[in-house]
């Protein structure tokens, strides 16, 4: 599941970079160049589908979610990033990078620190009177930036995220 990953990213202290796998192979190959990318982890369809595009992306090592076994995630390549599981990030730290629609002809990274994050949150908190016991349904998807207050506002309060398929949000 997408939030086990997204969690499992943080907790090795990297960044994360949303990326739509419905991207063209273009799009997809300029924003993980232009971030200068060290990994990729990702699902086996897409894998199976990308696989040209991913050998066209040198030193991106990719890592297959589905393939990791339990927690593994926290003992993959990744997690070489870290000095050690108890390592606190600090306020300056990257916590996700989001790219422009580019609409202006090349999309642009936009790049999101822990302190940005955590105002984000404390806001949702505090507007959505986030607690146990709030359910709610995550209807943005990953590779946009609502989805920070849907996942994370909902998590770090002790809610419950519930994720909808788009089938049944469609009727």
């Amino acid at each position: 599941p997408l939030c086990t990953v997204l969690l499992g990213v943080l907790k090795t202290g990297a960044a994360y970079l949303p990326v739509n796998p419905g991207y063209p192979d273009e799009r997809v190959h300029l924003v993980l160049n232009d971030c200068n990318s060290k990994f990729l982890v990702t699902e086996q369809s897409i894998i199976d589908r990308r696989d040209g595009l991913l050998r066209q992306l040198p030193g991106v090592e990719v890592i297959n979610a589905d393939t990791v076994p339990g927690n593994g995630l926290s003992r993959s390549p990744v997690s070489a990033q870290r000095t050690g599981p108890g390592d606190a990030p600090e306020a300056d730290d990257l916590m996700y990078v989001l790219y422009t629609s580019g609409s202006t002809g090349t999309p642009k990274g936009v790049a999101i620190d822990h302190r940005g994050a955590v105002n984000l949150l404390d806001w949702f908190g505090e507007h959505f009177e986030a607690g146990p016991g709030l359910r709610v349904a995550q209807l943005t998807d990953y590779y946009f930036d609502p989805s920070v207050e849907d996942i994370f506002g909902t998590l770090v309060h002790g809610g419950t995220l519930c994720r909808t398929a788009k089938d049944v949000l469609l009727h």
